[in-house]
Formats: structure tokens, sequence, C-alpha cells
């Protein structure tokens, strides 16, 4: 994490790093107000479940009222999130 509203992922998005980056983002976005940003920079690799969790990430921070955006994607995830179709989900939360 590189400041309080900032949550950096520094590790591939995959079945096997997801359940862990789960636990660690829910507990950070846990009472947050306001901005949130997730980095996706060091995120070089990802399957269906890094996809999924950004989903997820999406409804938790709706949940509790805050804005999100994900900066610095790669560009399997962009891949990826095209071949979901799910392009307008994330673009609206995308930031470059």
């Amino acid at each position: 994490m590189n400041d309080s509203n900032t949550f950096t992922v520094n590790e591939p998005m995959t079945f096997q790093t997801v359940p862990e980056l789960f636990a660690r983002s829910s507990q950070w976005l846990q009472g947050r107000t306001g901005a949130v940003v997730f980095d996706l920079q060091h995120a070089e690799r990802a399957d269906s479940a890094g996809i999924a969790l950004l989903v997820e990430w999406i409804e938790q921070a709706q949940a509790q009222q805050c804005d999100i955006s994900f900066v610095n994607l790669p560009s399997q995830i962009e891949d990826l999130v095209r071949l979901n179709d799910l392009t307008p989900l994330l673009h609206q939360h995308a930031s470059s």
C-alpha cells in the first residue's frame, strides 16, 4: 500500500493469490470512506479469479459508498476484461 487511500497489488491476480488478496483488501476496505484506489501496475498476470476480484472490489466499495478507481491496469487484465465483456463496468472506474 502506498498511502491510506491506495491499495497496491504486488502479485499476480490468479486462483492461487486471490483468496489472500481478497482477505487483505477486504480488511483494508473496512470502514473506508471517500475515494479508494487500487493500483494494479505489478499485477502482471491474471486469470478469471482476478477479474472476479475486480468486480468484488467494485461491489464492496459501492456498498460502503466509496468512490473506487483502478490505475495502471496491465494489458493482460485489460484483455481479460474485454473477453469477459466487462469493459463498461471496469472502465467507469479506471483512471490513467
